[in-house]
């Protein structure tokens, strides 16, 4: 988190060390933590307040980056020259004096919201990109602090496999306005004028573990699904999977959700 008081802000100008940090490990269990206290935590560490309880948040994975960066590109035109700002994280937002976090990225439309050092109450959209450690965290903690807070707009990008979905904020409480996947065209409620293909943020991440989706029961999808589950077999009994091997090889990985995407950190 930034130094947020006056204090430490003048101190960072002049180049001094805070004098004091708080840490994982002397963090007092029970606690609620408030604005004021943010200068106090340990300045190498990504902090998060919910309700008054700190969360320390872990560096994001490669994958994780690569959509944050593709999607700035994509959301820049829509914004450059209007009322409205982009910003990315780090970026301190502060809901409440017990609510302070750093969303992937937000757009703002109030210049007074903006401040020298954070941004101060709800922002129009909010985005946040999901791993398999912050996957709760966004969609419950902070799906409901958006939506109390009053966040017009937030989506859940889902990096494997790929999935965005824009949630719209209806009297203090989010509905599901669409969901999409890297095949689809992005349509924002709040930004009737923002709309742009996904294939390209999710193209060509790293790669993740198969994931054997539902889908629908095409001749290439099961001969697929043959091959696989006979490999299987011969690699645990490789008496019995020979017989299953004799699916031609062109036919593999039609079907599956090979695209290589990946979670974030």
């Amino acid at each position: 988190m930034s130094r947020l008081n006056a204090q430490t802000d003048a101190a960072k100008e002049d180049g001094l060390a805070a004098s004091q940090n708080l840490t994982a490990m002397n963090l007092q269990p029970g606690k609620r933590y408030t604005w004021i206290d943010l200068p106090d935590f340990d300045g190498e560490q990504r902090w998060e307040l919910i309700d008054g309880h700190p969360y320390a948040m872990s560096s994001p994975l490669t994958a994780h980056q690569l959509v944050s960066v593709r999607l700035t590109g994509a959301l820049l035109p829509a914004f450059n020259g209007k009322p409205c700002q982009l910003l990315v994280a780090p970026m301190d937002v502060k809901l409440t004096d017990h609510d302070v976090v750093q969303p992937d990225l937000l757009v703002v439309c109030e210049p007074a919201q903006m401040l020298r050092t954070h941004v101060e109450g709800p922002p129009r959209l909010i985005i946040e990109i999901l791993s398999d450690s912050t996957v709760r965290h966004d969609r419950v903690r902070k799906l409901n602090l958006y939506a109390r807070a009053g966040v017009a707009e937030y989506w859940l990008v889902t990096p494997h496999p790929a999935m965005i979905e824009v949630l719209h904020n209806d009297n203090f409480s989010f509905r599901v306005a669409g969901s999409y996947t890297e095949r689809d065209p992005l349509h924002s409620v709040v930004f009737p004028h923002l709309k742009f293909d996904l294939g390209p943020i999710f193209a060509d991440l790293p790669d993740q573990p198969l994931i054997d989706e539902v889908h629908e029961a095409s001749p290439e999808y099961l001969a697929t699904l043959m091959l696989r589950r006979g490999n299987n077999i011969h690699r645990s009994h490789p008496a019995a999977g020979r017989d299953s091997s004799t699916i031609p090889p062109s036919q593999s990985g039609h079907g599956l959700t090979g695209a290589p995407t990946c979670v974030t950190g």
